[in-house]
């Protein structure tokens, strides 16, 4: 019994190895660079998110030191005139502003690494893309008919004798009429 347990396993593997091998390898290339270019577009779009962000975050970064330097003036005025009160919601005014500036600067430099990081990935998935396609227009340009491969310079030849004689007598005919005066 063990040994038809074997047989049945060494067939069942010859049987994958052979199912393997007829599986075309352009198609499998085919699906692979094609994953690749969705997962380019899929970073490039991540890219494009993370650079608008780092926009808006700028643009933040700007409002809010725009506040800080209001209450700054603000503060002065108050001082100038006496105003203890007014002046200490103004200064937690700017405390809260510095504390919202931090917050921006620390999201900013998390998203330019993120971006930084993303853009080495997507150059890494370029080259490989690159590659992928490299490799698929190899094993298409293998898998192309004999006749494509003749043109390149193959020395196998298709031509028959009787096309030659055919040819020939053409030629002749040809020379032939431009021997005769007219």
């Amino acid at each position: 019994m063990a040994i038809f347990n074997r047989m049945a396993r060494l067939f069942k593997a010859d049987l994958h190895a052979v199912l393997d091998h007829i599986e075309e390898p352009e198609l499998q290339l085919k699906q692979a660079v094609r994953e690749m270019r969705e997962e380019l577009l899929a970073t490039e779009s991540k890219i494009q998110g993370l650079e608008h962000r780092l926009d808006d975050l700028a643009e933040r970064k700007k409002t809010v030191e725009a506040a800080i330097a209001r209450s700054d003036e603000e503060i002065t005025v108050c001082l100038e005139n006496d105003n203890q009160d007014l002046a200490r919601g103004l200064v937690r005014k700017k405390l809260e502003s510095k504390e919202l500036l931090a917050g921006i600067e620390q999201s900013r430099g998390k998203a330019t690494k993120r971006l930084k990081s993303l853009r080495d990935q997507h150059q890494e998935f370029t080259a490989l893309h690159d590659s992928m396609q490299q490799k698929f227009e190899l094993v298409r340009a293998r898998q192309e008919p004999a006749h494509d491969l003749r043109v390149v310079g193959s020395d196998v030849s298709t031509v028959k004798d009787s096309d030659v004689e055919v040819a020939l007598l053409q030629e002749m005919q040809r020379f032939k009429s431009r021997q005769t005066p007219k």
